[in-house]
Order: structure tokens, then C-alpha cells, then sequence
């Protein structure tokens, strides 16, 4: 996972998530990523929940919610 936060973005992080079917880009607002932070800061993989958003062929992932697979798979 690519995390970027351009000085132009006004707060907005974004992250780069890889799985086998390819990269999406990840759109996490500010207060988003407040509640977050511990998560997206502190885990290497997460399953990412949100709204898909698309451009003409290009998609994003606007964030709504994101655990860390660790503690899912703890959890069963």
C-alpha cells in the first residue's frame, strides 16, 4: 500500500491498494481519516469498504470504513 498526501489536496490522503486483480486508487477524506488513522496507519493489509467512483475507464474508492484483515481473521 502507496500512501500520498499532496500539499495540494486539501487534507485528502490518497493510497494505492494492490491485490491480484490489479491497483485502485483509494480516496480517504479528512475526517475519514481521523477515525482511521490507527488502522490505515498501522496495518499493512485491509479490507476497504466505500463507494466506487468512476471517470470514463479510471475508478476510485471513495472510504467509508477499513479493518485490518489481521483482526478479521483473529476474530474467526
Amino acid at each position: 500500500m502507496v500512501r500520498q498526501r499532496p500539499a495540494t489536496a486539501r487534507g485528502i490522503l490518497f493510497m494505492s491498494l494492490e491485490d491480484e486483480s490489479g491497483l485502485l486508487d483509494v480516496v480517504v477524506k479528512p475526517e475519514v481519516y481521523q477515525e482511521l488513522r490507527t488502522v490505515i496507519r498501522g496495518h499493512v493489509l485491509l479490507l476497504v469498504e466505500g463507494i466506487v467512483q468512476r471517470n470514463g475507464r479510471a475508478a476510485s474508492l471513495l472510504l467509508h470504513r477499513a479493518e485490518a484483515l489481521e483482526k478479521i481473521a483473529n476474530d474467526e
